[in-house]
């Protein structure tokens, strides 16, 4: 092979063939059956040889390598073991041949053709290795198990990589380019060794730690072809494609790369690979997310390592901002925020330093607000870190503050929760302390600036003085002179030598002589002084003396030496007075620095109080994410001393109920950061603070607040984060034990015993004498509240639930216990002591207790009524004095509001005592009698058994299971006459029957409602109308007696409190007596026009609850609920929303009563509001989600379209169709009832609205069959509007020709419109009727059984309006909407109805009005059934107040 060249190629299979002389060519390949003899002798030779043996065994290695895939394992590792031999003494040989000195051209030109073989081989067969253990994508999973296990076989792929590597980075360190001549490494060797390098960062193991030596070595190897191979522009571009296509190898190209920073100092491919990825087209980027998220992880990594590096790549970087990649963007930013950490933070910064901060801060606040929420999002994660490294300059830290703001009400989650979470950050890390009290800063801040401006102002008024500095003064004359005298005498002799000058000395004064001293010029002087013509040449000595005379004059003078020695000392007087004013001058500089502190402190706190309503609303978000960071931020706003963050604090506890466990969990350790987890030391310390920071909270909250803190307290106690010991301490502050404790401390530590009763019992129960004699003892007389709680806490050990299959008795004690004597005796004795308001709410708590936990309650209670209407009655005797036993009692109106109270709630507590508690006990008993006897009559089966089996077996099967069925049925026999049983004392003998003395309570009760102008107060009345609504609970025959009066007070009481109290309980007879409560519906809707905010929530509250339920029949005064959702009181507008969000979710309930809220809100007497109208429906019918119930809805609406007569009514129901999901059957029901909107056409927004319908549905669907309908219905509404365009042209032209005939003409054909009109107007009547009043108008009427109405007289005037009635499905289509027929349904709605004249004048005659014959005082329900047929077609909301003048 001596003088042939080995030349690398690409492509191996040009090593086979010769493109010139010199070039070295394979000769011979071996097949597979020979390279295992081939082999064994190259390695032979290589032992023998050294590395001169690949010269004559390079064909059997380069045969191994293009047979690769044929030859077994064993051959190829044979192979590869001769390979890596020799590239181990490749690097010994080319060492030791650098060291020498030996410089022959002959033996450096083998050296090569040697390195270039073996490295060749290397580097291919290294490749070949790892394009085999790659992992195909797509391929089969067991094939490639296979073989991975066949390279594991006898054959460790990562130590040998890893070896191979290493050689390599022994033999690049080598300065092998002085083996070339001329001493540069060709370029294509280069390429050989970088190129199985980056197939070597293709496998997706690299990432692997432990191939972390594996990467370094890689770009060890690749660093020294850069740095010294000229291979930086290979690299760039290679690492950019690896990048591309090749997620895992981020991470190992930022390590390498940091490695050769290190070890090559390259850190200019930093810039230049940020260079290359600018160069990727931005529509690229965007468009391919993958390759776009390695770039920018890449960049964002090496960022963290080395930010250092960026700064010069700033502009560079700057430039992906205004791209479309989002993933870019996100990468700058990232880096910018590196840099600014690592490199820019801090107060030790020079001015260029704080320009270029700035300047990468100022991009992330502008992508705040960016257009991508992903941005949004990153961006706040980036201030949220530079937050935590104390990176914010002081001067953004409001600006940042105020911006995160706003992000609260961001439209995506995650920004919500990331500025909650920046939000947190910043007030932890905030600069101005560690409390954010704005009020206290607000009034230090104005004390602080008051300080400053009177200072300012002290200032101002004192003279400036001029300072003069002593050493500033300059030398004397004579000092001058001093200096000047040798230089002036040398000059003198000079001019001497010159010739005589004509100027005299009369041609200078004193002062030029001075003047030209001062400026050096000496001989000009002198000349002067020597042209005189009457003397002859003075001495030099004179002339000097002279000059010095002039210039020096009189300054030794004693007068002029005072002057000078005055001046200095008034300047240093003048300095020692300035030190104090300079020192002034610093007191307002620091008092300038802290006013400056103060607002900037108060700014922030500002921004932080302005976020706390906008997360309040969080903690009502749909999203768990958001509710978990508003609870977090409240939770350090609180700490922080937020004052408002209370209210966050509050709202946040009811969400105790939520169903979601994290945010239940959220708010348990809330709680208990704030209130429970104290610093003090000690238990007994520790317990104090526990249960007065839980008293503190309980004084301040709500009714509701404290239910939830019931169940938090509970959840407490259940887990074990209350102690005993604060239990302890909670009786302690009840009995008062502690000094030092006050009456609202101990009520509410009996408060915190009640909740901790609620997970565990025990506590009132092992504690009842306590709790009596404190809490129904001496202070309970003195203290109702105190009473009321006691009882409450007593009332934990009743059963929640009355069981029936428990065997034993539930807990009851005798009715001589101490609880009951003490609580009848707080009854009876407080009735009278009126100073304390609180009675009425332990009474009603203590009746509840009798009748819970007493044997027999009745007995005690009716005892107690006695003895409270004894004592009343005494008194009212002792007032009157002697008059006579009949007349009338003269009561106390507090007295006579509380006995009305309990008898209200002794009626109530004995229907549920009776209902539930007897019903319970009387089913257990007969369950344990059944059980019993069972018992038996099996113990006597089990004696008999072997003598009547045989008579057991015989018995006919169909025997044994009627007797089963009979022993079932009179089971339910007996709980049917257990129940019959119940309800018969109810209605009879409770509060009716006159032997009770309830029922003899019951007269006064409905006197005091019947006469509110005799009983004007407020408090009566109320406590009278909730009695006598108890009482109709009781009994549904007092109930029907008196709901006209109930309805009454309902509607003429001023006191919303009454109202709200009577719709309430109409709720709760609706429940039990629905039967009854159902034809006054209208007037319980009717509660919804309340002009209280307070009557109208309740009522929506009531309705919701009812509806939800099925407890009421939904009817076409749902229309008023859906009113409430333009209200102006949000919680109302809120209630309602929710409402038919949960009402859409019962099936077809909410599109069954779509047409009725569509009919009666286009009612222009309904007299909605246009906009209203279209918040209404838009809020709603986004609901309907289902097609089937759109294309239904659709042709409805259309047909009803046909039947507006106002242009109001038409744009309605066109926007109701906007509203809707159109497709192919909906756009085919617009052709088929085309007549209906061509009609309409020519109404201002009908086109309008179609036109956007189409739009929106072509932008939709694609298909061409939804495309052509809607080209079809374009062209009609074409056809349509020239057809009327033709229509006016031709009557323009009629009224043109016929000139004075016109009115006439004109006067005949509006006749005959009207006429017309009133026709269609009568059929549209008979054939959709309108929505009835009740559903007995459903049951008993029907369009061929109306009872004919008189036509009204002309007197009266017909209405020039129709309301528009939209049907409503039957009860079988309100089931079966999915599966009606469309073609069915469309023939039936669009048959036109015939009518004759005798039906159309008698259907017209029906519209007559209301007679005001009767004059009954009381509310009466909408007219029912066949009684006033004629009502069907009157709003409900129009029912009857008459009342007795």
């Amino acid at each position: 092979m001596d003088g042939l060249e080995f030349i690398i190629s690409e492509n191996k299979e040009d090593l086979l063939h010769s493109t010139s002389s010199r070039q070295y060519v394979v000769e011979q390949t071996y097949s597979k059956h020979e390279l295992p003899g081939k082999l064994r002798d190259a390695y032979v030779s290589f032992s023998r040889q050294g590395t001169v043996y690949i010269l004559t065994h390079f064909d059997t290695l380069f045969s191994a390598l293009i047979k690769f895939d044929e030859l077994a394992l064993s051959q190829q590792n044979d192979a590869w073991k001769v390979i890596s031999q020799s590239i181990t003494q490749l690097v010994a040989d080319v060492n030791k041949h650098l060291s020498s000195e030996d410089n022959n051209p002959e033996t450096c030109k083998e050296l090569v053709t040697i390195t270039k073989m073996i490295v060749y081989l290397l580097c291919l067969f290294l490749q070949n290795y790892e394009t085999r253990s790659l992992v195909v994508p797509g391929s089969d999973g067991k094939t490639g198990r296979k073989k991975k296990k066949q390279v594991d076989d006898g054959f460790d792929l990562e130590a040998e990589r890893n070896f191979a590597i290493v050689s390599l980075d022994h033999l690049i360190q080598l300065p092998i380019h002085k083996l070339w001549s001329p001493p540069v490494v060709e370029q294509e060797f280069v390429n050989l060794v970088s190129n199985a390098c980056y197939k070597i960062l293709e496998n997706p193991y690299i990432s692997h730690v432990r191939l972390k030596g594996t990467v370094e070595s890689v770009f060890r190897v690749i660093g020294a072809l850069v740095k010294r191979y000229n291979h930086g522009l290979g690299f760039q571009l290679k690492i950019i494609q690896l990048l591309q296509h090749f997620e895992h190898v981020v991470p190992a190209c930022v390590h390498g790369l940091l490695t050769m920073i290190e070890m090559f100092g390259c850190s200019q491919m930093v810039i230049e690979l940020v260079r290359e990825i600018g160069k990727v087209d931005p529509h690229d980027l965007a468009r391919d997310t993958s390759s776009s998220r390695n770039y920018a992880a890449f960049l964002s990594e090496l960022a963290e390592k080395l930010p250092s590096a960026f700064i010069p790549c700033i502009s560079l970087l700057s430039v992906h901002l205004e791209e479309e990649s989002s993933t870019m963007r996100n990468c700058t930013l990232s880096i910018f925020a590196e840099i600014v950490i690592q490199e820019l933070s801090g107060e030790d910064l020079d001015e260029r330093k704080r320009e270029l901060r700035d300047q990468l801060l100022e991009p992330l606040l502008e992508h705040l607000h960016d257009v991508h929420s992903f941005v949004r999002s990153k961006t706040l994660q980036l201030w949220h870190k530079l937050s935590l490294k104390h990176a914010i300059p002081l001067n953004l830290q409001h600006k940042v503050l105020s911006m995160t703001n706003g992000r609260l009400n961001d439209k995506t989650p995650t920004v919500r929760k990331n500025a909650v979470q920046l939000l947190i950050v910043l007030m932890q890390g905030n600069p101005y302390g560690e409390r954010l009290p704005l009020a206290e800063l607000g009034e230090k801040k104005a004390l602080e600036e008051g300080k400053l401006k009177e200072m300012l102002e002290a200032s101002g008024n004192q003279p400036q003085k001029t300072q003069i500095d002593p050493s500033k003064c300059g030398p004397t004359k004579t000092e001058l002179w001093n200096a000047m005298e040798p230089e002036i005498l040398v000059a003198i002799h000079e001019v001497f030598d010159e010739e005589s000058m004509t100027m005299s000395m009369s041609e200078l004064t004193n002062d030029e002589v001075t003047e030209l001293l001062n400026s050096c010029n000496y001989k000009r002087i002198i000349r002067v002084f020597i042209a005189d013509d009457n003397e002859d040449q003075e001495d030099p000595v004179e002339i000097l003396q002279k000059i010095k005379d002039i210039f020096v004059g009189n300054e030794d003078d004693a007068s002029e030496r005072e002057a000078i020695e005055r001046l200095v000392h008034e300047a240093v007087e003048q300095e020692n007075q300035q030190r104090p004013q300079e020192e002034e001058s610093k007191e307002i500089g620091q008092q300038r620095m802290l006013v400056m502190y103060l607002n900037d402190s108060h700014a922030f706190a500002s921004s932080v109080y302005a976020a706390i309503p906008m997360v309040c609303q969080l903690l009502c978000s749909k999203q768990t994410s958001d509710i978990l960071e508003a609870i977090d931020f409240f939770v350090t706003a609180f700490e922080f001393h937020v004052l408002d963050a209370m209210q966050g604090v509050r709202r946040m506890l009811s969400l105790i109920w939520s169903s979601e466990e994290d945010v239940k969990k959220a708010v348990v350790n809330a709680y208990k950061r704030l209130y429970m987890n104290m610093e003090a030391t000690g238990s007994k310390r520790r317990a104090l603070q526990v249960v007065s920071n839980l008293s503190a909270l309980i004084s301040m909250s709500t009714q509701g607040e404290l239910a939830s803190l019931d169940e938090l307290i509970a959840m407490c106690v259940k887990s074990g984060d209350l102690p005993k010991i604060c239990i302890q301490v909670m009786w302690e502050k009840f009995s008062m034990a502690l000094p030092d404790t006050t009456e609202e401390e101990s009520r509410s530590a009996l408060m915190l015993l009640t909740m901790v009763a609620a997970a565990q019992v025990q506590v009132v129960t092992s504690n009842v004498n306590v709790l009596v004699s404190v809490g129904l003892g001496e202070r309970g007389a003195k203290d109702f509240r105190l009473a009321h709680l006691t009882c409450a806490a007593l009332l934990k050990m009743a059963p929640t639930k009355a069981s029936t299959d428990c065997k034993e008795e539930p807990l009851r004690f005798p009715p001589t216990h101490e609880i009951f004597e003490s609580s009848k005796k707080l009854l009876v004795e407080g009735l009278t002591r009126l100073e304390d308001i609180h009675y009425s709410q332990f009474a009603t708590t203590a009746v509840s207790l009798i009748y819970s936990l007493a044997e027999h309650p009745d007995m005690i209670m009716g005892d107690a009524l006695k003895e409270m209407c004894a004592i009343v009655y005494k008194s009212s005797r002792d007032q009157s004095g002697n008059s006579p036993e009949n007349a009338e009692l003269e009561v106390p109106t507090t007295v006579l509001t509380r006995i009305f109270v309990i008898a209200g709630q002794v009626a109530l507590r004995q229907l549920i005592h009776l209902d539930v508690h007897v019903y319970s006990e009387l089913r257990r008993r007969a369950r344990v009698r059944e059980e019993k006897q069972e018992e038996t009559s099996k113990q006597k089966r089990n004696l008999l058994q072997s003598a009547s089996r045989r008579r057991v077996s015989t018995r006919p099967q169909q025997e044994q299971c009627e007797s089963g069925e009979e022993d079932e049925l009179v089971g339910a026999v007996a709980d049917d006459d257990e129940a019959e049983y119940v309800r018969k004392i109810c209605e009879s003998e409770i509060v009716t029957g006159g032997h009770s003395l309830l029922s003899l309570l019951a007269p006064l009760v409905i006197l005091v409602n019947s006469n509110p102008a005799k009983y004007p107060d407020p408090a009566l009345r109320a406590a009278a109308s909730l009695c006598l609504a108890e009482f109709m609970l009781v009994s549904p025959h007092f109930c029907s007696l008196n709901l006209r009066l109930l309805f009454t007070v309902l509607e003429k009481s001023p006191e919303e409190v009454i109202r709200s109290n009577l719709v309430i309980a109409l709720g709760d007879l609706n429940f039990r007596f629905p039967n009854l409560i159902e034809p006054w519906t209208p007037n319980l809707y009717s509660r919804l026009r309340d002009d209280s905010p307070i009557v109208k929530r309740t009522t929506l509250n009531v309705l919701s609850h009812l509806i939800l339920n099925d407890m009421v029949k939904v009817k076409g005064q749902i229309s008023d609920i859906a009113l409430c959702v333009i209200d102006r009181d949000t919680r109302i507008s809120s209630m309602s929303r929710m409402f038919f969000s949960e009402f859409a979710r019962k099936g077809n309930a909410l599109y069954n009563v779509m047409p009725d809220i569509i009919s009666r809100l286009c009612d222009p007497e309904a007299a909605v509001a246009e906009e209203d109208f279209r918040v209404v429906l838009k809020s709603i019918m986004v609901l309907i989600q289902k097609d089937k119930q759109n294309e239904s809805l659709v042709e409805k609406i259309i047909l009803r379209l046909g039947a507006s007569r106002t242009e109001r009514q038409s744009r309605d129901l066109m926007y109701c169709l906007s509203l809707l999901t159109f497709n192919e059957r909906s756009l085919r029901r617009i052709l088929e009832h085309w007549n209906c909107i061509s009609d309409k056409i020519h109404e201002e927004g009908v086109v309008e609205t179609l036109n956007a319908i189409l739009s929106t549905t072509k932008k939709a669907f694609a298909k061409q069959e939804i495309r052509g309908l809607i080209e079809e219905i374009e062209a009609k509404i074409q056809e349509t509007i020239d057809a009327d365009e033709d229509e006016q042209q031709v009557v323009r032209k009629a009224h043109a020709s016929q000139g004075a005939k016109t009115p006439t003409k004109n006067k005949s054909k509006r006749k005959q419109k009207a006429k017309d009109s009133l026709e269609d107007e009568v059929s549209m009547d008979e054939d959709e009727p309108e929505m009835p009043g009740h559903p007995a108008h459903l049951e008993n009427a029907t369009p061929h059984s109306r009872t004919p109405r008189k036509k009204p007289s002309s007197k009266q005037g017909r209405s020039t309006h129709k309301k528009i009635v939209i049907n409503q499905s039957s009860s079988e289509d309100e089931s079966s909407v999915e599966e009606e027929e469309d073609d069915d349904e469309s023939e039936k709605e669009a048959q036109p109805a015939a009518k004759s004249k005798k039906n159309i004048e008698s259907s017209r005659s029906t519209r007559r009005m209301q007679s005001e014959s009767d004059q009954d005082d009381f509310i009466k329900p909408t007219s029912r059934g066949k009684a006033n047929p004629g009502k069907n077609k009157v709003p409900e909301k129009k029912k009857s107040t008459r009342t007795r003048r």
